[in-house]
């Protein structure tokens, strides 16, 4: 899938499915069987999974804790954020602070487990929403950055919504909590 912006394309694809498929290391199928599609409850470790373009993010309670890509020798790799493991307060996404694939000491379950202590209330919420909701196809749906603009915008969920028989809506969907400062008018 492509759709054109003024100077980027934004794309879904994953180059890296046949291999994935072909030969699933242990890893691989431990983490998706811990995958809850929307309209699931996500349980004690449930992850949900979003497709970017070539790779995929699992999260938990909304925190982005592994990517799973194709490595330049052609090989599945999970990347997965060091803070999880560490049980760091550092929440820097910066590529120094991300471990390029998992260490095999890894135990998921104390990893997802340290990746929820750090959701915050309005991820908590989305979760909740796709506990119930199996219209969501799309989490964290980044838009193409253009301009000065560094790094893409997001919103929190994308669903297609059935009006009647012949007609579906495509909604985007940007969850805030009543305590956000961002949803107050300014000098009021």
């Amino acid at each position: 899938m492509g759709i054109y912006t003024s100077s980027n394309i934004f794309n879904r694809e994953l180059p890296f499915l046949d291999v994935a498929l072909k030969d699933p290391q242990a890893w691989w199928r431990e983490l998706l069987s811990l995958w809850r599609p929307a309209g699931t409850p996500s349980g004690e470790l449930g992850l949900r999974l979003a497709i970017r373009n070539g790779y995929l993010n699992l999260y938990r309670k909304g925190q982005s804790v592994a990517q799973v890509r194709q490595n330049s020798a052609g090989q599945l790799q999970w990347i997965l954020h060091r803070k999880y493991l560490e049980n760091s307060e550092d929440d820097d996404l910066d590529a120094g602070s991300l471990y390029r694939s998992a260490p095999a000491d890894v135990q998921l379950s104390k990893w997802v487990k340290a990746a929820e202590g750090k959701a915050g209330a309005e991820k908590k919420a989305i979760d909740e929403i796709l506990d119930h909701d199996d219209n969501v196809i799309d989490l964290e749906m980044g838009l193409p950055a253009g301009g000065d603009q560094k790094s893409a915008f997001r919103i929190d969920m994308v669903s297609l919504e059935h009006i009647d028989a012949d007609t579906t809506r495509l909604m985007f969907w940007e969850v805030k909590t009543f305590d956000d400062a961002r949803i107050r008018t300014r000098g009021a």
